[in-house]
């Protein structure tokens, strides 16, 4: 190569150099570098949009990792003893013991803050006083949950109170209507309602009690779809309230 092209092509490469060091932009490859440290600016910026996660930003309600989270319940007299088991509590805030007298809607009776370590199966304990409730029976379940609303429920176990039932309903499975008994301990305004198994009431009705026994009707039911639906009672007087399971017949 002669001698000149060699030294143009040496001065032509320290002008770039010099180029570079000093700030002046130099388009190549789609790339442009302004200062001494946009190349390795670059070459970060693209590392981090590729390889690296964006921080967690908090709770979105997701559910919380519990293994083996799990609840059993035991009746004595007019106690029940609840016992529940939990592993992998990572991040869980505290248990919330949730009581319910129709097995859909839940309301938070009491709560207990976490004590097992990472990845050890641990036991808790509860118990709630049903002394004043007449439904026959009482469904139990318990939430887990941390301070960014994430969350875990455990399995639903329902519990018969045992107590002597204050009114009955027949014929059940049920086709075209439904008779109800009632001992009303003082003369009263009964209502009745009817709900399918999403909580919608399909039925209602009021009806005027004496104390005592009394006889109650459900009519024109026969339109019903086929299924499980939820029957209340609701006594405006004393403020008994009273659930049982009936079914619509296929």
């Amino acid at each position: 190569m002669p001698h000149t092209l060699i030294s143009r092509t040496i001065i032509l490469s320290i002008s770039l150099l010099l180029m570079i060091v000093s700030g002046t932009h130099i388009k190549a490859s789609g790339i442009v570098f302004s200062d001494k440290t946009s190349a390795s600016s670059t070459l970060q910026s693209s590392c981090s949009s590729a390889f690296f996660f964006k921080p967690d930003s908090g709770g979105t309600g997701g559910i919380l990792p519990l293994h083996n989270f799990s609840l059993s319940v035991v009746l004595k007299e007019n106690t029940v003893f609840l016992k529940w088991l939990a592993e992998n509590e990572m991040n869980t805030e505290k248990f919330i013991v949730q009581r319910s007298t129709d097995g859909a809607v839940f309301t938070d009776i009491s709560t207990l803050p976490p004590s097992g370590p990472m990845n050890v199966l641990t036991s808790y304990t509860g118990k709630d006083d049903i002394t004043s409730f007449s439904s026959l029976i009482i469904y139990y379940r318990v939430k887990a949950q941390d301070n960014r609303n994430n969350y875990a429920y455990s399995n639903v176990v329902p519990v018969r109170s045992g107590k002597t039932a204050e009114f009955r309903c027949w014929p059940n499975p049920f086709s075209q209507s439904l008779t109800i008994t009632y001992h009303a301990t003082t003369a009263s305004v009964i209502e009745i309602r009817l709900s399918d198994s999403k909580g919608t009431c399909v039925k209602t009705t009021l009806e005027s009690a004496e104390k005592g026994a009394n006889q109650l009707n459900l009519s024109a039911l026969d339109q019903l779809r086929p299924g499980v639906y939820m029957l209340y009672l609701f006594d405006h007087s004393s403020g008994v309230k009273m659930v049982q399971p009936v079914l619509k017949a296929y």
